[in-house]
């Protein structure tokens, strides 16, 4: 049985199954790869921020909560998954306070959003 020079499959009338080589396909093509790993295309048109992700929301009463009573540390951030911000917030005291009282408006506005972009669950 004939097997398949890029990944090592066995041939199906003279082509791969599984990574699409031919039987005489060339050492190397136009890109300069070596076809010994089978190209992947990742096709994410149309895919909103936040869709196929198995991580259950946040829920934004819980955020609302840790901010108030946390927010100058930044427990709103590692809650919802920002842990750099996170670290900002406890290193600067919630950006002076500043930033703290902006991110209780943005709560209570639904403008603040997890790490994968989704509004955060009533």
């Amino acid at each position: 049985m004939e097997k398949c020079s890029a990944c090592g499959a066995p041939l199906s009338e003279g082509v791969c199954p599984y990574c699409g080589a031919g039987r005489q396909q060339a050492a190397v093509d136009g890109m300069g790869n070596t076809g010994s790993q089978p190209q992947v295309v990742v096709n994410n048109i149309g895919v909103q921020p936040g869709q196929g992700i198995d991580v259950p929301p946040k829920n934004k009463w819980v955020a609302f909560l840790l901010c108030l009573l946390l927010g100058y540390l930044g427990a709103h951030y590692f809650y919802v998954g920002k842990i750099g911000m996170g670290i900002l917030y406890l290193l600067t005291l919630g950006l002076a306070g500043i930033g703290w009282i902006v991110d209780i408006v943005r709560i209570l506005l639904d403008s603040f959003h997890d790490k994968y972009g989704r509004k955060l669950q009533a």
